[in-house]
């Protein structure tokens, strides 16, 4: 007969672990119930902020808080889910109708977070090349590896060697993507010290495990809830490869447009990895953009936008009321949103 803590122990993780499988439904509830467009602080009179949110896995839920914090209307466009458009460009394209509905005339303030921040970014330039306006883009932790030189110099280099071009068949693509993903993983090992990357080969294998065992016949719950669960965690590895797909082989080209990246130098689990293209830090783009501002904020890739929010938002409305006077040099040093930003440790400060 087992101890009376040990069964209490076991009836209480049964009761989490329960709680997170209903958390988990609820959240792919919401991913597939999100609209296109969410409008957001619709009394201010302000040009609105188009912003791509990005999140495919949660349908977005932090946009509210964040949409909250700003000074002008905000629009939260989703990102794709079914199905997922092959290339950047073509979820950029896609979602080019509803801004300009939204705003058929003046000036676009446009931004995004995370995967959603270069899909901003292209649709920035395709909407510069049909004339209109852009004042101002906004990247909120972007992937920052597609805007090296060095990695958009190896894409090119791999799209004649493979003839896979944009236009090239789905086959010669498909290619492209592997060598393109293969090469990222040998990036992200190199910005990893030993000791990290044990710890991210431990954390993987945990994850993988509480993913068998969630699966697990054993488990005290109903075929169909086991098959509900599979079809979740399988749903999220096609979403995953599908988003990686076209990120992979997305190579962003200058724009004319006031840039501002806010970057917290750090990953998703809060480590400091430079070599990483979920570094987030800002940097590459000053080397796509000279002109680009890079702001480091608080938190890591997932915090910045929940926990350092409010410092991440004054930060965000600082930038949008400077306006595209302001001086360069003055704002690449980070002066002039000094003031509302929460202190950053120093591994994660950068210049522009």
């Amino acid at each position: 007969m087992e101890p009376d803590g040990l069964e209490s122990d076991r009836a209480r993780e049964h009761i989490r672990a329960r709680r997170l499988e209903k958390l988990r439904f609820w959240r792919t509830a919401c991913a597939d119930g999100m609209p296109v467009a969410t409008r957001h602080n619709d009394e201010s009179g302000a040009a609105p902020l188009f912003f791509f949110h990005g999140d495919w896995d949660n349908g977005g839920l932090y946009m509210a808080r964040l949409a909250a914090e700003l000074p002008c209307p905000v629009i939260g466009l989703a990102p794709h889910l079914d199905p997922v458009p092959p290339t950047v460009r073509a979820m950029a394209q896609d979602r080019l109708p509803a801004i300009l509905a939204a705003q058929p005339d003046g000036p676009i303030r446009i931004g995004g977070f995370c995967n959603g921040a270069l899909v901003a970014y292209e649709a920035a330039r395709l909407l510069i090349a049909q004339g209109r306006a852009v004042e101002a883009v906004l990247l909120v932790a972007p992937p920052s590896l597609n805007a090296r030189r060095r990695y958009r110099g190896l894409l090119a280099g791999a799209e004649r060697w493979l003839g896979a071009g944009p236009d090239a068949a789905p086959a010669r693509r498909h290619r492209l993507v592997q060598l393109m993903g293969r090469l990222i993983q040998l990036w992200r090992l190199s910005g990893y010290s030993p000791a990290a990357f044990g710890t991210v080969l431990t954390r993987k294998r945990r994850l993988r495990a509480a993913a068998r065992a969630r699966l697990h016949p054993r488990q005290v719950r109903k075929p169909n809830e086991i098959a509900a669960e599979a079809a979740i965690l399988h749903r999220r590895r096609a979403l995953l490869a599908a988003y990686e797909s076209a990120v992979y082989p997305y190579a962003p080209a200058p724009i004319p447009a006031r840039l501002v990246v806010f970057g917290t130098g750090l990953d998703a689990a809060g480590r400091p990895a430079p070599g990483y293209d979920a570094a987030y830090d800002g940097r590459a783009w000053s080397e796509l953009c000279p002109q680009a501002v890079c702001v480091p904020v608080a938190g890591d890739h997932y915090t910045c936008i929940a926990d350092h929010v409010s410092d991440l938002t004054r930060a965000m409305s600082l930038a949008l009321r400077a306006g595209p006077d302001a001086e360069t040099e003055t704002a690449r040093r980070g002066a002039w949103l000094g003031p509302v930003l929460a202190p950053v440790p120093e591994r994660a400060r950068f210049s522009g």
